[in-house]
């Protein structure tokens, strides 16, 4: 329920200003902490530290490119400290599910399907022609080929802690 608490602000700051801060991470992640020390859990703990640490080297090749924001991936890093192993990776899956649904849905309001797809194979060209990977978004204040991550990301803990 608290890990909700903290994705609604992060949701909140996603939305309004497009970046997620730092300090908000930080008390996210104290308290996750906190509670793993309240109930005495070190252990746990640890295992929960090492998971969100995998998330951000495995997802940091995809920040490197420009597709994931690094608040996004700080928060949902931090978010294995209030789940379990296997509640984390439900929430990971639902999470990147919902964000699917919404990209798509964004590409039908929008009519831009043939847009995105032909902007996909000039990405995918380049980098094939030049054999070196580049930024995927170079104008990221194109609001219409975006998504902010962290409501698929709320509605995914609102899921998860739900009971899905």
């Amino acid at each position: 329920m608290v890990m909700c608490i903290f994705l609604s602000l992060a949701c909140l700051f996603d939305y309004s200003l497009r970046r997620i801060p730092n300090f908000l991470i930080l008390c996210m992640a104290a308290v996750g902490v906190g509670g793993f020390v309240t109930r005495g859990e070190p252990v746990a703990l640890l295992f929960s530290i090492a998971t969100g640490l995998v998330i951000l080297m495995v997802a940091f090749p995809l920040y490197r490119l420009g597709m994931f924001g690094a608040g996004d991936l700080k928060t949902v890093a931090v978010c294995s400290l209030f789940l379990g192993g296997s509640d984390f990776v439900r929430f990971i899956v639902v999470a990147l599910t919902i964000a699917a649904l919404f990209s798509i849905a964004k590409i039908l309001i929008k009519h831009n399907s043939r847009e995105r797809i032909a902007y996909l194979f000039e990405y995918a060209s380049d980098v094939v022609r030049n054999r070196a990977f580049k930024l995927y978004m170079v104008n990221k204040d194109n609001k219409d080929a975006t998504i902010c991550l962290m409501g698929p990301v709320l509605i995914s803990g609102i899921l998860v802690v739900g009971g899905l």
